[in-house]
């Protein structure tokens, strides 16, 4: 079965990337294979990602990226998706950072299915992971 991915642009002057991101969804989701999984992409100006930051992380500044996951008690839709969870992506806060928006919106779907860098092994494996997937999302998109 095929992912379903959702992108919403708070903004309208993020528009421009809703379509590049919603196919590397699809594309960092078949590479973890993930199958059959349903997942919500925001993309949010700085101001909406500080007060998001601050509600669920008590941090009252904007980030690049937040990945929030579903319950596993979630209810899921009749046929039978997995929720993911909801991806925040903040471009303008990325631009300003020359942070690469694929490369955040990867390590937000990485937390989503598992990975973290609580500590040196996790980061290692995170990270490795990361630059694999990015190397062949930019080898993809050529």
């Amino acid at each position: 079965m095929t992912n379903r991915v959702s992108v919403i642009s708070v903004s309208g002057r993020f528009r421009k990337v809703e379509l590049g991101i919603e196919k590397s969804a699809h594309f960092f989701l078949g590479a973890l294979n993930e199958r059959n999984t349903h997942l919500d992409i925001f993309l949010v100006s700085k101001r909406k990602m500080r007060v998001i930051n601050r509600t669920h992380r008590g941090k009252n500044h904007s980030t690049n990226v937040l990945a929030f996951e579903h319950p596993r008690n979630f209810p899921v839709s009749s046929d039978h998706e997995i929720e993911l969870g909801e991806i925040y992506l903040c471009p303008s806060h990325i631009k300003k950072h020359k942070e690469d928006i694929y490369n955040m919106f990867l390590h937000g779907i990485l937390h989503l299915v598992g990975f973290n860098h609580e500590n040196k092994s996790d980061r290692i494996k995170m990270k490795k992971t990361e630059e694999d997937l990015t190397a062949k999302w930019l080898s993809n998109k050529s």
